[in-house]
């Protein structure tokens, strides 16, 4: 058997295929010592074309020929498109064993290094089935994607997921509670009925998540609830909730939750109470299958669906070796889970309210255009690769359970992450905001163990303050404090938590509109206690639609006078004229936000305009700070208008020790 001392490129020293390639039931990470440990090598390359010269670097590699093989493969089915790379790139490879086949994991192929200029999907994964004799065995035969996700076919994919996690996957059997819903769908029956939580026989159920699209052709009213508890027409039904119905009897479930169903729409007092149990109802049903693909209630997502396609190549990496050939499927990006995928675009995947649905589930079995998915506590899967593929690929965060239960990941970081990736989805109803949130929100308080303040936490309060964002101000009620009250599909919570506080926090209350703490809000304060600075904001420039702006602090406060400072504002600021706190108490121009029912009017929108600056946090030269203005309809009190990061001459410390406290309350 020939070897390599190692090659340049991968790290494999093998040119031996069967050793590089042995049958799959029988690879275990000892045998895959070939490959260098860790799968993580650099390519110095000085071409940017993966050609001839390149390619000739990992001459007589196996891993390298059949890597190159595959681009190129790649590069003829996109019409010849340039394959343009860096100057050193880092190649990222890993397998999973022991398996049906080999998957391989390559960070080159993404948009960001291969030039395809393709309207959709990135693709990085690849899923490469050795033939035998140019023809596939039983043992590595490409997974045959049906076209139809009605097929038998997928409905045995899906079971054997369900029954391989229920009888192997520990942590997605765990759930704090026997809960059943106050009503579900028995579906044993050809035509459904409602029964209530004591009528339910087990405690088994499956719930399911999908977009309404509009008005439904039936709910449950208070005027027809006797009559769904007696039948519901199958009939009657929208194609998406037939086919969830069949999904639950085939899968071997007999009680189905659906929202419009199971909650009596026209009963606000059923509804409220029902929409604060969703975190119990999706983390403890069985399964969530997702109807990703429809974008109504009546589109269905069993249906036709375009798979994605096999590829073939030949590997021989010198004449000596017998050529081996490949079959490969590359795999969209939206295959795994990433919610920071541009290309993730099923309707689903857009929509607000379904967030909670998917990160709260045990296990999420989602119908997607090109194939089903497959997402639990444990790993992902796809209807390519058919294993699961917790070993194998980058963790994505996609369930809260397994948020929680990193312990990498700290607790602030854990809220900012689904925040941040909620805040990107839809919302048909604004004022759905904190509802459609809600259920993530309790999840967390139920192991968090601390005040929930209209989106943020009392422990902790003066860094969960500093969330930046700009957007139209929000048309329900919420604080300026809390990033409900911006109406933005982007913010992000900046991470000051390594700077001390140089504000306090003396109290923080809510008053909620209902009796559920995580539904929108009446009234809320803050008050704090730190040093004010009154000063000059100056529109500085606008580029792009973006304004910037320079902040000029008060003559009594001339150490400032030379800071650095970046200030991002929330909403659109217009001039409000209001007492200054000078001793001749002078009508002066301040900043305020902008009202809801204001916009599109003409307002004065001015250059320049008096506002107050109150530091939060900082250490030396460095100080994170909000933006304040007069609050119109509380006086005496503040609203927020953003956030100011000041970069000083002096150090705070010695800044601060000349002058006083104030307190102020923030609205």
């Amino acid at each position: 058997m020939a070897h390599l001392t190692h090659c340049s490129m991968c790290g494999a020293k093998s040119t031996d295929l069967s050793n590089i390639w042995p049958e799959p039931e029988s690879l275990s990470c000892e045998s895959l010592s070939d490959w260098e440990k860790g799968w993580m090598r650099k390519l110095n390359i000085e071409s940017r074309l993966w050609d001839g010269s390149v390619r000739s670097l990992g001459s007589g590699c196996v891993v390298c020929e059949l890597i190159f093989s595959i681009f190129l493969s790649v590069r003829e089915s996109r019409d010849g498109a340039r394959f343009e790379i860096g100057a050193s790139t880092r190649l990222n490879c890993r397998i999973l064993a022991p398996g049906w086949r080999y998957l391989l994991s390559i960070d080159g192929l993404t948009r960001n290094t291969l030039d395809l200029k393709e309207p959709s999907g990135d693709h990085n994964t690849i899923i490469i089935t050795p033939l035998v004799n140019g023809f596939p065995s039983k043992k590595y035969e490409p997974c045959d994607i049906p076209a139809n996700s009605n097929s038998p076919g997928t409905l045995k994919v899906a079971k054997r997921w369900l029954d391989v996690c229920r009888e192997t996957h520990s942590p997605c059997a765990f759930r704090e509670e026997r809960y059943v819903p106050s009503r579900l769908l028995d579906v044993s029956d050809y035509n459904p009925k409602l029964v209530l939580r004591a009528e339910v026989q087990r405690f088994e159920f499956i719930a399911l998540s999908h977009c309404w699209g509009g008005s439904q052709p039936i709910t449950t009213q208070a005027g027809n609830l006797k009559r769904h508890r007696e039948e519901i027409n199958l009939g009657t039904l929208p194609k998406t909730f037939q086919d969830a119905i069949k999904v639950t009897k085939s899968l071997g479930f007999r009680y189905l939750w659906i929202d419009s169903l199971c909650i009596i729409q026209d009963d606000k007092e059923d509804w409220e109470r029902e929409s604060s149990e969703m975190d119990k109802i999706y983390s403890n049903a069985e399964l969530v299958p997702a109807a990703a693909v429809a974008s109504s209630a009546y589109d269905g997502f069993l249906r036709d669906r375009s798979t994605p396609p096999i590829g073939h190549v030949i590997v021989s990496p010198n004449p000596r070796t017998t050529p081996l050939e490949f079959s490969y499927r590359l795999i969209l990006d939206e295959i795994i889970d990433d919610e920071d995928n541009p290309s993730l675009d099923d309707p689903l995947e857009k929509r607000a309210w379904a967030f909670q649905e998917k990160y709260l589930a045990r296990r999420y079995l989602a119908y997607r255009s090109e194939e089903m998915t497959w997402a639990c506590r444990e790993g992902q899967s796809c209807e390519s690769s058919i294993f699961f593929a917790h070993k194998l690929l980058i963790d994505n965060i996609y369930n809260v359970y397994k948020l929680l239960n990193t312990e990498s990941i700290p607790i602030h970081d854990s809220w900012r992450i689904v925040l941040e990736k909620f805040a990107a989805r839809a919302l048909t109803v604004p004022s759905d905001k904190f509802v459609a949130f809600s259920a993530i929100a309790s999840y967390f308080q139920s192991r968090y163990g601390c005040t929930y303040l209209a989106g943020l936490w009392e422990d902790g309060l003066i860094y969960w303050l500093l969330w930046e964002a700009h957007g139209k101000p929000q048309d329900i009620y919420a604080p300026s404090w809390s990033w409900a009250s911006v109406d933005c599909n982007q913010f992000n919570f900046v991470s000051f938590w390594n700077l001390p506080p140089i504000a306090h926090i003396m109290e923080a209350s809510i008053t909620s509109s209902t009796a559920n703490i995580f539904v929108p809000v009446s009234d809320g304060l803050i008050r704090l206690r730190g040093k004010l600075i009154q000063g000059t904001l100056h529109e500085e420039n606008r580029r792009g639609g973006y304004l910037g702006f320079r902040y000029a602090p008060k003559p009594n406060w001339s150490e400032l006078s030379g800071c650095d400072s970046h200030v991002e504002l929330d909403t659109l600021v217009v001039a409000f004229e209001h007492v200054s706190d000078d001793p001749i108490g002078r009508m002066e121009v301040f900043g305020r936000r902008i009202f809801p029912e204001e916009l599109g009017l003409h307002h004065v929108c001015p250059a320049s305009y008096s506002i107050w600056i109150l530091p939060m946090v900082g250490r030396k030269a460095t100080i994170i700070g909000l933006v304040l203005g007069p609050s119109p309809k509380h006086p005496g009190c503040f609203e927020r208008l953003g956030l100011v990061r000041m970069s000083c001459q002096t150090s705070w410390e010695e800044i601060s020790t000349k002058h006083e406290d104030s307190e102020i309350m923030l609205v």
